[in-house]
């Protein structure tokens, strides 16, 4: 559907007095430049870190919300190859989750927990103030996404090292000005620019080696059962075991290439930079490889006009691995060899059922890939109209073409009743998608120092935003000899989507600041507005208000005791709302129609989701209290944030009655809650005499999620195991469990455990006349992916031209569905390390398959402990400084994921099937582990 867009030219007068002297903005506003965080003292880094959550730079002493800043050094010295994995552990308040171990491996990022059901709980992504897209879109497998195993985010086409420094806002309270697409947050990231000057030139190149850091564990024992389903059969025999691990994962390597330009003068300042990374994954023929560069370029015409332009290019490609190979995740170890014969032939597994498949056979021979162009580019222009009377003009765009495309070659010895994509006759599929955003923001700014000790800063703008996305997938099996394409077979599926979205809003932000100590800021969004959703509430406004107060320059405190040894305080302290504008898609609200075919024509039926014109945003009230410290000499800095979050109108699908002709209908109803703390702790141990620094970055942050609604059991996702259950956290792990007896203990009947049942009304467990469960199965919540307490610890230690530096990121109490441990122990296939206990006898014989679902699946069993304690990174650089052309040269050497401390059974309890999903947060099936890497690197500055 066709919409008219109206530029809106916004006249704005404001009345002052110019008898006023000159207005000094840096007594309220600062402005940034490139900084050296190594050399600050913490009283330095809490005065000069700054953001942009208001209309201008801004003092982060004045700042009323909690502010987490990441550098430039601390992102160099993180050695990720990608934006998202430099950011873990360094975000106070924030979970972020590595999904999968792959090359081009998605991650997700919660602030403060998820804030909806329906939509995406990801923060909102800028980039020098282009909106930007960074959602993960199934483009292989499309036709069986089981799961979002296989999936990108695409910040992996940004490089971090043209990065300055990355800001993060949390919560409703904490900006107007990018309204209700910031619910969730706000991670604004600012590249690197040139400075007036000589031309400086940097180089860099990196190498790194993957390895496996643990496999999964799996059945070594040397018998197998001659009748495996007969429980009072005990009688062996004796076999070889393969592990097909050793040919599924390898160690590999990769490297990154990278140069940059810069410099300028006064008036006119430049850079740009280029840069080639190529990366192998630990999983067999699976890799990553990205081209891109960057232009920045910044121009003064005169004292009044600033213009800027920057320009990103990326173009990726990537080979992936089917998401069917979680199937063959089940055959990880077996009493076949699974190799190829001389002819180059593969064969099906003799065991294992209608499931089990060749995972040498699909490493080998599928061919899944992904490739993506993409393009950002900005202008900003600043005009100063009069003396602390400002504008400042924004249009940013964010475009991207992304192909996907999935080959399974004929002759594939895959069982034909295992259905979904995989076909003995060959498959292919292509997916298309076409993603751009533009969004167009102009703010006005007028500052002004009414009184001697009073400040204003009045702030007004516009924004207005377009998303456009184009989907197209066809896919075809039964193909010609050894051609890859759709039009060689028979059309099994096909579609074409087209989405797009306007959304609008203005504000207003007034704040006032008195003697440098007192501010209070006050702001309100007017008419935010999204085509998503119908004319009767397309409408809605949201207030701010905060205030912080530095009670340490207060006379009293400069001239008290408390002054030695508590040199720093401020009280912050802010409440706010926002919305959700994107939680549904553009034409979610209608009850859509879908094409059939009819003989030789075309026909319409209505899905199964009825429409509903009445939908609103979701509406988020936020309340935030803190205190910052500084103690010491301002060598302890402490930062203590408590927060609470209420989301009221939340849209998720309802079911419906079948009389009424459909199935769901999407619908405003309950509410969620996130309360939670956040504390930040900076300690400088040693003075820097000597050569010698020592600084310590600790960060705690606790988070609980509630959902209430009316009904008891509202959803669940499509494997039956995450569901909103009333009273609970957002996907807890809600299914069947153990039958127990009345103190607790496990029922146990001929050395075997079964699945609870009993009234599905009351819920209370039945026993029949032989003591075993009857009745139907019941459920109840047996764990939660959302984590107790997330914690960060770091280390940096400079003496001269050394640094050394490593962080331990902590998670706890957070359970996973361990997928991958039930499908090994299955009777069919009896691969797991439980069935090896059987055959030593040290359980009853058994077991595992009473558990694994040869009787009633018990999903408890699989709920696996996912905490741990990991050396995220750690790393020794040395800096030296010749004469002649070269200003400086860093050797590094480093190291990522070295080692994890859990209970986890498995190889890695970091990762998530579920990708940014908001209810399959915690699912271990079928993905790649996290490797552990080795980088070595050397940078030189010319």
């Amino acid at each position: 559907m066709k919409k008219k867009i109206f530029f809106l030219f916004l006249i704005f007068i404001y009345k002052f007095n110019i008898a006023y002297s000159q207005i000094d903005s840096s007594e309220f506003f600062q402005e940034k430049d490139t900084i050296d965080y190594l050399s600050l003292s913490l009283e330095e880094l809490m005065n000069i870190e700054i953001v942009t959550g208001s209309s201008g730079p801004m003092n982060k002493s004045q700042y009323p919300n909690a502010i987490s800043t990441i550098s430039k050094e601390d992102i160099k010295n993180s050695n990720a190859f990608f934006l998202s994995s430099a950011m873990s552990g360094k975000i106070a308040g924030a979970h972020i989750v590595h999904n999968t171990g792959d090359p081009a491996g998605g991650i997700s990022v919660r602030l403060r927990g998820p804030s909806t059901i329906f939509g995406n709980s990801d923060p909102l992504y800028i980039i020098d103030g282009v909106i930007v897209d960074n959602s993960s879109r199934n483009l292989i497998n499309a036709i069986s996404p089981i799961f979002n195993v296989r999936t990108q985010n695409r910040l992996i086409d940004i490089n971090p090292r043209d990065i300055e420094r990355i800001e993060i806002i949390k919560g409703a309270s904490a900006s107007a000005i990018y309204g209700s697409r910031a619910s969730n947050g706000v991670v604004q990231i600012f590249t690197k620019k040139g400075k007036a000057g000589e031309t400086n030139i940097t180089f860099s190149t990196n190498v790194n080696l993957n390895i496996m850091r643990k496999k999964i564990p799996v059945n070594e024992v040397l018998y197998d059962w001659k009748n495996p389903t007969d429980y009072n059969d005990l009688e062996r025999i004796s076999v070889e075991r393969y592990d097909y691990q050793d040919y599924l994962f390898q160690n590999s390597m990769g490297i990154e290439n990278y140069l940059s330009v810069s410099g300028g003068n006064d008036d006119f300042t430049y850079f740009a930079s280029a840069s080639h990374l190529y990366n192998e994954g630990i999983l067999k023929n699976t890799d990553f490889e990205r081209k891109g560069g960057r232009i920045r370029l910044d121009k003064k015409f005169n004292d009044n006009l600033e213009i800027s332009f920057g320009s990103t290019f990326a173009v990726s490609e990537s080979k992936d691995m089917t998401n069917e190979l979680h199937w063959a995740w089940q055959s990880l170890t077996g009493t076949e060899d699974m190799s190829s014969d001389e002819f180059g032939n593969y064969h099906a597994p003799e065991n294992g059922g209608r499931w089990a498949m060749n995972p040498y056979d699909m490493v080998d021979n599928y061919k899944y890939s992904q490739q993506t162009n993409r393009y950002i580019n900005n202008i900003n222009v600043k005009y100063e109209l009069v003396d602390g009377f400002s504008l400042n003009y924004v249009i940013g765009f964010d475009n991207y073409n992304q192909i996907g495309d999935s080959y399974i070659p004929i002759g594939s010895p895959i069982p034909a009743t295992i259905g979904f994509a995989l076909k003995p006759t060959g498959y292919t599929e292509k997916s298309n998608s076409n993603v751009s955003l533009m969004n167009s923001d102009l703010n006005f700014l007028f500052l002004e120092k009414i009184t001697k000790n009073i400040h204003s800063a009045t702030a007004i703008g516009y924004t207005w935003q377009k998303d456009i996305i184009k989907y197209s997938f066809v896919s075809a099996d039964h193909l010609s000899p050894h051609v890859q394409t759709t039009n060689a077979g028979t059309l099994v599926s096909k579609n074409d989507i087209i989405q797009e979205r306007a959304i609008q809003g203005f504000y207003f932000q007034e704040t006032f600041g008195f003697k440098n100590k007192l501010f209070l800021t006050t702001a309100y969004r007017l008419f935010d507005a999204s085509s998503s959703f119908g004319d009767e509430n397309r409408f809605q406004s949201y207030p701010k208000i905060s205030t912080s107060y530095l009670i340490s320059k207060e006379n009293f405190w400069q001239n008290s005791i408390f002054l030695n040894n508590i040199n720093n305080v401020k009280l912050r302290l802010a409440w706010g709302q926002a919305g959700n504008l994107t939680a549904i898609n553009p034409y979610d609200r209608f009850t859509n129609y879908q094409s059939v075919s009819m003989v030789e024509n075309t026909g319409l039926v209505p899905s199964y989701v009825k429409g509903n014109n009445t939908l609103k945003p979701e509406k988020q009230t936020e309340i935030e209290a803190g205190m910052d410290l500084s103690l010491f000499e301002n060598r302890l800095f402490l930062e203590f944030t408590y927060y609470s979050q209420k989301v009221e109108d939340l849209i998720f699908e309802r079911n419906l009655a079948p009389s009424s002709g459909f199935t769901k209908q999407i619908v405003n109803e309950g509410e969620l809650t996130n309360k939670g703390v956040e504390i930040l702790v900076r300690a400088l141990i040693t003075k820097p005499k000597n050569d010698f620094r020592w600084d310590i970055t600790g960060i705690f942050s606790a988070n609980k999620n509630k959902i209430f609604t009316e009904g008891g059991i509202v959803s669940s996702s499509n494997d039956d195991n995450f569901s909103i259950v009333n009273g609970e956290a957002i996907g807890v792990l809600y299914y069947t469990y153990y039958a127990r007896n009345e103190d607790g203990s496990l029922l146990e009947i001929d050395g075997l455990h079964y699945a609870e049942m009993g009234d599905p009304e009351t819920g209370k467990p039945m026993r029949d006349e032989d003591g075993k469960p009857t009745g139907v199965l019941l459920k109840k919540v047996n764990g939660d992916p959302n984590p107790d307490f997330t914690a960060s610890f770091i280390n940096q230690f400079d003496y001269k031209n050394f640094t050394f530096r490593f962080q331990f990121d902590i998670v706890q109490g957070i359970d996973v569905w361990n997928w991958n441990r039930r499908q090994l122990e299955h009777v069919l296939r009896r691969q797991g390390p439980l069935n090896g206990e059987e055959l030593l006898f040290q359980v009853q014989k058994g077991t595992s398959q009473q558990q694994s679902g040869s009787g009633p699946l018990i999903r408890e069993e699989y709920t696996d402990d996912a905490s741990f304690i990991k050396l995220r990174e750690i790393s020794l650089n040395y800096r030296i400084k010749p004469e002649n052309y070269i200003k400086e040269v860093n050797f590094s050497i480093a190291a990522r994921n070295l080692f994890s401390i859990d209970n986890f059974k498995g190889a890695d309890p970091e990762i998530n099937a579920g990708g940014q999903d908001n209810i399959v947060r915690g699912s271990a099936v079928g993905v790649t582990p996290i490797p552990a890497s080795f980088h070595f690197g050397i940078t030189a500055n010319f």
